[in-house]
């Protein structure tokens, strides 16, 4: 970043400009919290405008009682997150089987509970 002048006013504004496109093309992110509203909110923003991503490895908790597995990551991301509101554009922009494609494609689940002790 340049400056110029008695008041630090950039030479060349745009030179220093943030590209987010060039940024996340062919990105590889790891994504907690995806499942929650402002996560899904995030994640369909995501892969809407940014088709360059390579892919989201997101980061989904089993659904658990009583201390027990009922069921597996894979299955509560394909049964509560992929079918959420939020995704509409995209299954607008993918009709059919090409948005279960897309985040086949797109998205790897990992299990994991972020609040779950490891010591």
């Amino acid at each position: 970043m340049t400056m110029s002048g008695e008041h630090g006013l950039l030479a060349d504004p745009m030179k220093d400009k943030l590209d987010v496109r060039v940024q996340l093309d062919q990105a590889r992110l790891l994504v907690m919290g995806g499942t929650g509203f402002l996560g899904k909110v995030w994640l369909s923003m995501l892969l809407h405008h940014f088709p360059e991503v390579s892919h989201v490895y997101l980061v989904v908790r089993p659904k658990m009682k009583n201390g027990e597995v009922i069921q597996d990551s894979t299955a509560r991301f394909w049964a509560e997150i992929a079918p959420s509101k939020v995704f509409e554009p995209l299954r607008e922009r993918y009709p059919g089987a090409a948005y279960k494609a897309l985040l086949s494609q797109k998205i790897t689940v990992i299990p994991g509970d972020v609040t779950e002790d490891f010591a």
